[in-house]
């Protein structure tokens, strides 16, 4: 079962600002909680001008929602670690196409983004560039047969196949964020499918196994497969050489 984000330490922004290894900072935003017409206008407010027009091009509203509410969480979130109010606060592309923080800093911070209906989330670490994150709402379905002949290991769908319809669900959106933390971690320098990537749910943290071949050192990850409210599959990846993942959390609402 993915351990409910409940159970995690709270955020220590020095820690983590200090460069600690491991440590991995994970901030939630229920978007149920954004209730004033005043907030979502500060969020859209602090765009810069290529977020933006980024943010005009979505056509439903749901997902401008969404956008301006991943940008507000990660300036919210970032502004812990430097002394740069969250409307100051930029961002560009990496190489790999991770996100990445555009302002001038003494020493770089890290982020990674994930959003679906009802929560917003967001990591950040000093220590390790390649982190990522996913999210999936417990009641999302039809996608898993099919999604999991093209990207699940042989391994994988077997034990996918012995459970039953409502534990299979689980079973699928619980490695199914794991490979999408996997692959926002490596970015779009990502060479390889994730069928070659296989993840083990028996021991007290996810483990991945990465097939010869993919350029990936499997001891040097750590993941985590996380139950966050209103209903929500979690997991974060990071490369964190070796190092232990110590994740911290905090739930927050943005303001401003």
């Amino acid at each position: 079962m993915p351990m409910p984000v409940e159970a995690l330490p709270n955020v220590s922004a020095a820690e983590t600002a200090a460069g600690t290894p491991g440590v991995v900072d994970l901030w939630l935003l229920p978007t149920a909680a954004i209730d004033e017409a005043r907030l979502w206008a500060g969020y859209v407010a602090q765009l810069g001008p290529d977020e933006h027009e980024r943010y005009l091009r979505f056509a439903a509203p749901q997902a401008r929602r969404l956008f301006v509410a991943g940008r507000a969480l990660a300036r919210h979130a970032l502004a812990h670690y430097a002394p740069i109010p969250p409307a100051d606060w930029r961002f560009a592309i990496a190489p790999g196409g991770r996100p990445a923080v555009a302002n001038p800093l003494d020493r770089p911070l890290h982020f990674n983004l994930a959003h679906t209906a009802g929560l917003v989330v967001c990591v950040v670490a000093r220590a390790h560039a390649r982190i990522g994150v996913d999210v999936e709402a417990a009641d999302r379905t039809g996608r898993g047969e099919a999604m999991s002949r093209l990207v699940f290991t042989e391994a994988e769908a077997r034990a996918l196949e012995a459970l039953t319809e409502a534990e299979r669900q689980h079973r699928f959106l619980t490695v199914w964020t794991l490979k999408e933390a996997c692959l926002k971690a490596c970015g779009a320098g990502l060479t390889f499918g994730l069928d070659r990537v296989c993840f083990d749910l028996g021991g007290p943290a996810p483990t991945a196994r990465f097939e010869p071949g993919t350029g990936e050192t499997s001891d040097h990850w750590r993941f985590a497969a996380l139950g966050a409210p209103p209903g929500h599959f979690v997991a974060v990846g990071a490369d964190t050489g070796g190092a232990a993942l110590d994740l911290r959390c905090d739930v927050t609402l943005p303001l401003g």
